[in-house]
């Protein structure tokens, strides 16, 4: 598997925001009702979704339980959109 070289400027966490707000539309799912299904605040996913905030591993497995999906699948796909 062919990787780019990661130069800070905030590609994956661009490319993880872009794959949970997918995941999120396509179970037709609000940011508030997220949050609440996560116990995080609608600002916090937003901020997830724009790539302004880099969520921790912990945060990652409860925005995947959430979305009742594996956190293995949210990643996997972020590094696709991030080598595509």
């Amino acid at each position: 598997m062919s990787q780019k070289h990661i130069d800070g400027s905030g590609q994956p966490i661009e490319a993880f925001g872009t794959v949970l707000r997918r995941h999120r539309r396509a179970r037709d799912l609000s940011q508030q009702k997220l949050g609440e299904r996560c116990g995080l605040t609608q600002e916090y996913i937003s901020g997830i979704e724009c790539g302004k905030r880099n969520p921790t591993l912990q945060t990652i497995w409860r925005l995947a339980e959430g979305m009742e999906e594996s956190p293995g699948v949210l990643l996997l796909e972020a590094e696709k959109e991030l080598n595509a």
